[in-house]
């Protein structure tokens, strides 16, 4: 037997202690034995994903489904389980039955009754015996890593400057960063918070630099500083201030470290160095897993977490199965780790993706959630049954961001989002999407975005670059309809500023349990040409919940929706749910509407809110709505713009002139009404992370007298200045 030292005992000790505070904190979330949180009603995937609570007794469990024509009984130790074939349309019931060791029945869950609709997406694959190479790097194999050392197209750049890079760096600066304290009295702090993701940010930045440079070159030295830093960061306490309860962010970018230097150089370390980065790896992969499973809300330091429609669960998904192909073949229970995020995002997470491709967080999030998407499924593909680039909707995506965020011209505001054309890190997602798909328009978007590589992407800008298109013209429809979330989308030319016309309006459903990256902004709509942004959204994300963010920026005072004596939609309200009812094209002309009669979207005040706008040529529009309040409310009419508005009472014409476009039209009512031009905020905007902030300009038209009934409209023409 090899001789245990005191670091790796103390490690084992800890681990006891760490178990048990682990199950402590989270248990308090539990549901009840054997209660069923998945498939939903309508399950979102076909197969469909089965999910409870485990019974603690219990050694394997049964699910028995029953629908019209179909009954199966499948077996599981686990308390999930997808099924590797998919099963008609129609309605199902489902019970889970839990027995002991000896195969004795122990209890038997509450029917849950679901359906399966041509809506529940997915595809087959072997769900329950999922395993990773033993001792494989998960990012890259050798023969990858050979193409990458031979590469002379933009991988050779990218190479070049991620080893110029590593050389740079001290080894020092890594050693000297001390492990963050938590939280007083473990209450969040916002600047706590951001110094703990930033040291989890600086220790990936590293671990990712050196860990690349020495495999490209096998330089002596970029192995020596990342064992170093392997070394320092292992000490720190993974349940502690870099941990889950404390920050997903700082959790997952220390697992990245961690998992990327362990499987590069779990060789090269002595088996006290080994014990201990395995036994932080494992620790943190098993409080990841506690607190994913059961998939429930669950309230940390950062707030209520475990919200599907969130990109959170999402990376923090991606966490645990880093360390769990890290350690495969090590730790037992890694297969079933694996096997859970997997399971995860081909039944829970995936298929909220709207089935036209859209992504209900906006242009920014669509971005930052696939960039861990896109390294879980990449790492995926060494595993031949599962490939979650098959999913529909990871096929259909790239359009989305395409055609509301195009490299050149405007892009579409609606959420949180920093009004920015695409950089380098929108470029480095369709990279990959590129690389997997071979899609001449998305090697044309990738072509167009006029960034640099940010030094802290070029670690999966090599991996992911693999150039061999397809021949074709490529050719976007103007018009897109993304049904599900409530988005529409005119666009005339995605690649070209000087043309474009962009026209968006959104009525959709709420998406989560509670906060969001939404604003109150049903019915609202926006236009820009030519890269002006003549009709569109106030105010700024300056900071999640920051003053100017939370009490205008996502409030309807900042959009163009009416008001109700002076109030707007509600912010952050399941059920406040928008649609759009008509959706008609034809050549240039498209007819859009959205009914935002749901009284909980204006808290009452408003039974009846429907918009519909008419858009010809790309060039003439007509607003008409009609509203009717819950009684007698003096109601206003809102247009926002980055430019200024010019408003004449006695004619109610309206004209805003851009750099290159203008607008001019007419706001027609048989109302008496009263104006008011502003072109400052009620809160200004923070000025964090060193952006501008520009002043916008708000024309609020309201009503004189008190009214129940009203039916506006405007006409305008976008029109080239002269």
């Amino acid at each position: 037997m090899k001789k245990i030292t005191l670091m790796v005992l103390i490690t084992f000790m800890m681990g006891a202690v760490f178990l048990g505070a682990q199950e402590e904190q989270w248990a308090r979330f539990d549901p009840s034995p054997l209660e069923i949180i998945s498939p939903e009603e309508e399950s979102l995937s076909n197969p469909p994903f089965f999910h409870w609570h485990w019974k603690e007794e219990a050694d394997s469990y049964r699910i028995v489904l029953q629908g019209i024509e179909e009954e199966k009984e499948w077996e599981t130790s686990r308390n999930f389980f997808t099924a590797g074939e998919f099963l008609p349309t129609g309605f199902y019931s489902v019970r889970v039955k839990a027995f002991n060791e000896e195969g004795e029945l122990l209890d038997t869950s509450r029917e849950k009754e679901f359906r399966i609709t041509e809506d529940s997406v997915g595809f087959e694959a072997d769900w329950e015996d999922v395993q990773f190479p033993k001792g494989k790097r998960f990012f890259i194999d050798d023969e990858q890593l050979q193409t990458l050392r031979e590469a002379e197209d933009s991988r050779q750049d990218y190479r070049e400057r991620i080893v110029e890079k590593a050389r740079e760096t001290d080894v020092q600066e890594i050693l000297d960063l001390q492990e963050p304290d938590e939280y007083e009295d473990d209450t969040w702090d916002r600047d706590q918070w951001n110094r703990i993701n930033q040291a989890g940010y600086t220790v990936d930045g590293f671990m990712q630099q050196q860990v690349m440079a020495y495999l490209l070159t096998s330089e002596e030295q970029f192995a020596e500083n990342s064992l170093q830093a392997l070394e320092h960061i292992a000490e720190w306490d993974p349940v502690g201030s870099t941990g889950v309860w404390s920050s997903d962010h700082s959790a997952q970018s220390m697992m990245h470290a961690l998992t990327t230097g362990y499987s590069t150089f779990r060789d090269r370390m002595d088996d006290e160095l080994k014990d201990k980065v395995a036994a932080n790896i494992r620790r943190r992969a098993e409080d990841m897993y506690r607190f994913l499973n059961p998939f429930q809300p669950k309230e940390t330091a950062s707030g209520m977490m475990n919200d599907p429609d969130n990109n959170h669960p999402w990376f923090c998904s991606v966490t645990l199965a880093n360390g769990a192909m890290a350690l495969m073949g090590e730790v037992e229970e890694a297969e079933e780790w694996l096997s859970f995020a997997i399971q995860m995002f081909h039944g829970v997470f995936l298929p909220r993706g709207d089935s036209t491709g859209g992504w209900h967080e906006g242009i920014d999030y669509w971005s930052y959630m696939l960039y861990y998407v896109m390294q879980f499924a990449h790492s995926l593909q060494v595993i031949d049954s599962v490939d979650l680039f098959h999913h529909p909707w990871l096929e259909n995506t790239a359009i989305f961001k395409i055609v509301t965020h195009p490299p050149a011209g405007a892009h579409v505001p609606f959420g949180n989002c920093h009004h920015q054309s695409p950089n380098h890190f929108d470029q480095l997602i369709m990279i990959k999407l590129a690389s997997v798909y071979q899609e001449p328009q998305m090697w044309k978007y990738v072509d167009h975005i006029d960034d640099t590589m940010h030094e802290s992407r070029l670690f999966f800008a090599l991996l992911w670059y693999d150039r061999d298109e397809k021949e074709g013209e490529v050719d976007i429809a103007p018009f897109h309809h993304f049904e599900d979330m409530g988005w529409v989308v005119a666009l005339s030319d995605v690649f070209e500023k000087e043309e474009q016309v962009l026209f968006a309006m959104r009525s959709g459903p709420f998406f989560g349990r509670r906060f969001n990256h939404a604003h109150a902004d049903q019915n609202h709509f926006i236009v820009a040409a030519g890269g002006d942004e003549l009709i569109w959204d106030a105010g700024y994300y300056d900071g999640y919940l920051a003053d100017h963010h939370r009490h205008f920026t996502v409030q309807s005072i900042a959009h163009n929706v009416p008001l109700f004596d002076g109030e707007g939609q509600v912010v952050f309200t399941p059920g406040a749910d928008g649609k759009i009812t008509r959706f008609e094209e034809e050549e240039n002309r498209l007819v859009v509407e959205g009914d935002a009669s749901e009284p909980i979207i204006y808290g009452g005040r408003a039974v009846k809110f429907i918009r519909t706008i008419t858009m010809e040529d790309f060039q003439s529009f007509v607003v008409e709505d009609d509203i009717q309040a819950d009684y007698k409310r003096q109601i206003s009419w809102l247009l926002q713009s980055a430019y200024p508005i010019y408003y004449e009472q006695d004619t109610r014409r309206i004209r805003i002139e851009g750099d290159n476009y203008k607008i001019v039209g007419t706001f027609e009512t048989d109302e008496d009404m009263e104006a008011e031009l502003r072109d400052t905020f009620p809160i200004p905007p923070e000025g964090r992370n060193d952006r501008d902030y520009p002043e916008q300009y708000r024309l609020e038209l309201r009503t004189v007298e008190e009214i129940e009934f009203w039916e506006p409209s405007f006409s305008f023409e976008v029109l080239p200045k002269e």
